[in-house]
């Protein structure tokens, strides 16, 4: 069967994500914007994973091109725009979340995180939960409250592995900073020998 004319829009706007993925790792931010506005525009609302992955790009290509406040009002906007899509909410809270750790916005990072942490623990994804808790752990840590980061570092390390080796990795690191910032030299060796 033929593709109807939405769907060959939607997969061109697929096709433009991916280029801007390209573009954006090679350090072309402003070819990758153009890219990904139109992929955003182009695909199709109810495919969200591939839509909320073409939003958290283009929040990133703004920041890195300098424009935070556009990649924090494209975010805000598609997260009040799509409150019952949870898998959505999911990543365009976790893109917000970083967009404001990454410029040291500590208040925003922590608001869009617990919101995160709030959405994943409801759908009981230990990934999710584990993402969510690390982000709380990386801002308290950075707060220098220490108890609060270890306490939510922990956490992560309380529930099942998690799919995504790479949150599992972190956390690990982090608990283990925040331990040796406690003074607590060997339980960080513990957790570094793990």
């Amino acid at each position: 069967s033929s593709m109807d004319e939405n769907q060959a829009r939607s997969l061109c706007g697929e096709i433009d994500a991916l280029k801007a993925t390209i573009s954006l790792r090679s350090g072309t931010s402003r070819d990758a914007i153009v890219l990904l506005e139109n992929a955003v525009g182009a695909l199709d609302p109810h495919h969200s994973y591939v839509r909320g992955y073409a939003m958290m790009l283009l929040a990133n290509a703004y920041q890195v091109n300098g424009q935070k406040d556009d990649a924090v009002t494209l975010l805000s906007n598609a997260v009040l725009d799509t409150p019952t899509d949870t898998q959505l909410q999911l990543r365009l809270r976790s893109a917000l979340g970083l967009v404001h750790y990454l410029e040291a916005d500590l208040d925003n990072a922590r608001m869009a995180s617990t919101r995160y942490n709030e959405i994943s623990h409801g759908r009981a994804e230990a990934d999710g939960m584990n993402w969510g808790e690390y982000r709380l752990a990386c801002v308290s840590y950075f707060r220098n409250d220490l108890s609060v980061a270890a306490r939510s570092f922990g956490a992560c390390t309380d529930r099942p592995r998690a799919v995504h080796t790479m949150t599992t990795t972190n956390v690990a690191i982090g608990l283990a900073m925040t331990y040796q910032a406690q003074g607590r030299s060997d339980e960080a060796r513990e957790i570094a020998e793990r």
